[in-house]
């Protein structure tokens, strides 16, 4: 068996941990507020949120040992792929479903702030770490 990539273990577990945090409030939401939060997929979007940000953390760290100019290049733009990928996706959403509008931007935008928040601490440590 191949060995994990370096940090890779340590970003997933504390994504997981967040992720974890988004489901309880997912499930206090749906059980607190009935009338308000009305999202039954909730859970699938934490679940995707973490496996796409996990697989996107997971190629930038394999680059890592790359050149710095081109890690740095490579970060800025798979930080916009991600962006412009999960805007079509709360696009596409928002357009064919109106009235779970506002339970998905509460997930969603929690999951893409934390995770991101996570993959930005962890990229920079394991670069700081290189140098």
């Amino acid at each position: 068996m191949a060995a994990m990539v370096p940090g890779l273990k340590r970003y997933l577990i504390q994504s997981g941990v967040y992720a974890l945090g988004l489901v309880l409030l997912h499930f206090v939401l749906l059980w607190g507020f009935p009338e308000w939060y009305e999202f039954s997929f909730g859970l699938s979007l934490i679940v995707f949120l973490f496996i796409f940000f996990a697989l996107f953390h997971y190629i930038l760290l394999r680059l890592r040992d790359s050149h710095p100019a081109f890690f740095v290049r490579f970060f800025m733009g798979l930080t916009a792929v991600k962006m412009l990928v999960l805007l079509l996706i709360l696009v596409i959403y928002i357009s064919f479903n109106r009235s779970n509008i506002i339970p998905f931007i509460v997930i969603f935008s929690l999951g893409y702030i934390g995770f991101s928040g996570l993959e930005v601490f962890h990229a920079f440590k394991a670069l700081k770490s290189d140098s």
